[in-house]
């Protein structure tokens, strides 16, 4: 569904041909509710009102490997992204104020009430429809960048691990999934490439170091 803002007042509920014979316990419900594009324009939304919206195919994916080396001192990154796709976050349809959602700081504190109608947060109630709908308001840009690994390390002069029998000895530490950059309000946007996310798990940050030894 093509969301086109929301009821602000009771006016502009009766203005729309959908509510404008409805109860006024009905209209009076629609205050702060999302308002959908009666695409057939037949005085209610069905699901023949349903547009294709977003492209899951990115315009392009790209990745970077990067090694420098000073002195005994290296450092290596790995970077990749990306760039044009949009994603469905299935996730949102589930932050209404019901027995069977969760609701976020943000939408909480942004939310629609008669003291806060300059917002695009519309109003949390206990009974709604517009939450659950899948529709533009849960659409994204999901291009990403991320710095997916990056490592530290230091090799130990030969001179001082002959002394110990050694070949080599090398300490090291690194990162894994460290930055992310996105617009993206799901999780982790490398998850949802696929062009919708929904209980997805995100992928783990990690920070690890180590010894590397050879006799």
């Amino acid at each position: 569904y093509v969301e086109d803002g929301f009821y602000a007042n009771i006016a502009e509920v009766r203005a729309d041909p959908i509510y404008s014979k409805v109860s006024n316990e009905e209209a009076q419900r629609m205050i702060g509710e999302i308002k959908y594009v009666d695409r057939h324009g037949d005085n209610q939304i069905t699901t023949e009102d349903r547009a294709v919206i977003g492209d899951t195919n990115p315009d392009f994916i790209y990745g970077l490997n990067a090694n420098f080396r000073w002195k005994k001192l290296s450092l290596g990154l790995f970077f990749q992204g990306s760039q044009g796709n949009d994603i469905f976050n299935g996730n949102l349809t589930m932050i209404g104020m019901n027995s069977i959602g969760n609701v976020t700081r943000e939408a909480y504190e942004n939310r629609w009430t008669p003291e806060n109608r300059y917002t695009d947060v519309p109003a949390l109630k206990t009974v709604s429809n517009s939450w659950n709908a899948n529709s533009t308001r849960n659409l994204f840009n999901n291009s990403f960048l991320r710095m997916k690994n990056i490592t530290l390390s230091y090799n130990f002069p030969q001179p001082m691990i002959k002394k110990i029998s050694l070949n080599s000895l090398q300490l090291f530490v690194q990162a894994d999934n460290l930055l992310t950059v996105s617009k993206n309000q799901g999780l982790d946007p490398e998850q949802d490439i696929s062009g919708l996310t929904y209980y997805r798990y995100p992928a783990m940050r990690s920070i690890s170091g180590g010894i590397n030894v050879s006799f």
